[in-house]
This record gives C-alpha cells, structure tokens and sequence, in this order.
C-alpha cells in the first residue's frame, strides 16, 4: 500500500450486503463503517459528536464472519466522493478501497437471545484479492 494515500479507520460495522455477481467478477460484499469524533468549535463551551460514514468494498462474500456492530480496524487507500442527495444538496462519501479488514470485536449478540461467538486469539483480516504491497522504493530518504 502507498505510503502517499493510505488511511486506518476503527469503527463498528453499520451494514454488510453481498453484492450480486456479475459476468466475470468474484462476490463482493459493500460494508459502512461508522466512525465517532467528536471536536470543539471556538466559541462553544462544550464538545459536540458526530458520526461519519465510510463506505468500502471487499473482494469476496464476508456476510458470514461480518456482522453489524462489530468494531473493525480498516486500512486502505481513501476516495473522497459525492452525490446530491434527494434534496439536490451536495453530500461528501468516504470511501475505502484495497480495504484489509481486521475484526477487532464482536458485538456481544446475547442480548438478542443468540449465543455470543468464542473470542478469538487473533484478529480475522481479509483483504482485496487485487492489492499489492509497493515497495518503499518511492520515499525520499
């Protein structure tokens, strides 16, 4: 991965869907993963949080070992997008591509009457069947 383009996110999985297969290519399956932040405006006395979005897609169907809530550790390379939105207002999209996944915990799904999985020694990571490693051949010093 770049050194240039590159970014980590850690957050909790809002969505999984497997996307349909087309001619030719491998599952795949569209994931968004919310990020907290929270930040403090000059004339304001208290903290303010926010949710941001990020949309990624990963190389084959992970809807059985991803799960909503689950907190992910994501590295890839970062695309700002946008849409307008059905307002014709301009809306920003984070998007992550050559995405490595590393599940860091798994919501706890005994609330909802299901047995909670084992806990794992070592963090799942699944990665893009298209990304590479470059070597650090283009770094200055």
């Amino acid at each position: 991965m770049s050194v240039r383009n590159s970014i980590v996110i850690i957050g909790n999985i809002g969505k999984v869907n497997v996307l349909p297969v087309k001619e030719g290519r491998e599952p795949a399956t569209a994931l968004s993963v919310a990020i907290e932040d929270s930040y403090k405006a000059k004339d304001a006395a208290e903290w303010t949080e926010r949710t941001i979005w990020a949309e990624l897609i990963v190389a084959g169907d992970r809807s059985s070992n991803l799960n909503v809530g689950d907190m992910v550790s994501v590295k890839g390379k970062a695309i700002a997008d946008a849409y307008l939105d059905k307002d014709g207002k301009p809306v920003g999209v984070l998007k992550v591509v050559n995405a490595q996944i590393s599940v860091l915990s798994r919501k706890d799904k005994s609330e909802a009457g299901q047995k909670a999985p084992a806990p794992q020694a070592k963090p799942v990571i699944y990665q893009t069947q298209d990304q590479h490693q470059d070597d650090d051949n283009d770094l200055p010093f």
